[in-house]
């Protein structure tokens, strides 16, 4: 402050859906040409001062999957305003609490040269997802797509996968599954990987810049890291097998993680994740 002393202060980050608008003024169409933003306040009994930290159009290649998970085909509308999806990087969220983030050992932030021959370290950051209320065997997903993604060329897919929960929340080990699909579609034709999660404590007792503390927060027997090779052998084991094309054929590996397939899915032609 102004007069060298210090103080708590309390900041909200708020998300506001643009599409989940309450009403349309006029006849705009949509939000491919916007050229003004108005933004106010209302419902104060005095006048107040409000901080703006940062204010920021965001946009994410990862969309809500908005109905309920199955192979029928038969979508059923699901609810989502108890599932958030965001991001957390290393330099907005590196002093985060209880667990400040930090990126996995394995990965090497990306070095730019800046205008006056300095290097820096470009940000890395990480897809964040939150839910609240899930039920015994429910699910929330996101999903990307794309024209087509060949990928033949790659020999391994690898992801980093952390799970922790609220305090006070009653969730053990294996109580959580992250499942990975990718193929053509989400519903006939695709491979799937599932991972039972283990949660990482909230209280490590670690410094956030060990080697400990990353192992700690990016569990090693949560990550998926799968040889695409081992996803055409599954097929061909199902090809060779009575299972119909049509039935989730799975195989339990040694890691604890299922491999599935179903349908005819083909890594030279990926429609999405």
């Amino acid at each position: 402050l102004a007069d060298q002393s210090s103080r708590q202060e309390t900041w909200y980050q708020l998300r506001i859906p643009i599409e989940s608008y309450n009403k349309k003024i006029g006849n705009i169409p949509d939000f491919k040409s916007i050229r003004f933003i108005r933004m106010f306040l209302t419902g104060f009994d005095d006048s107040v001062v409000v901080r703006f930290g940062k204010l920021a159009l965001v946009r994410n290649t990862w969309r809500k999957f908005e109905y309920k998970l199955d192979t029928t085909g038969n979508y059923s509308p699901e609810v989502t305003n108890d599932f958030n999806v965001g991001a957390v990087n290393i330099e907005e969220n590196d002093k985060r609490a209880p667990l400040p983030y930090r990126t996995p050992s394995d990965i090497q932030r990306v070095q730019t040269l800046s205008n006056n021959g300095v290097n820096l370290l470009q940000n890395e950051q990480s897809l964040s997802l939150q839910f609240c209320g899930l039920n015994q065997n429910d699910g929330k997903a996101v999903f990307q797509t794309f024209a087509s993604r060949d990928l033949r060329q790659f020999g391994s897919l690898k992801l980093y996968i952390h799970a922790e929960t609220p305090r006070g929340t009653q969730l053990n080990d294996n109580d959580l599954v992250a499942d990975i699909r990718l193929g053509s579609d989400f519903v006939s034709n695709y491979y799937e990987v599932r991972i039972p999660l283990k949660l990482t404590p909230l209280n490590t007792g670690l410094n956030p810049d060990s080697k400990e503390y990353n192992d700690t927060l990016w569990i090693q027997s949560n990550n998926l890291n799968v040889d695409l090779y081992q996803l055409t052998q599954l097929k061909n084991a199902r090809n060779l097998s009575s299972t119909p094309l049509n039935t989730l054929f799975s195989q339990l590996q040694s890691n604890g993680q299922t491999y599935s397939v179903i349908g005819n899915p083909n890594l030279g032609d990926i429609g999405g994740i």
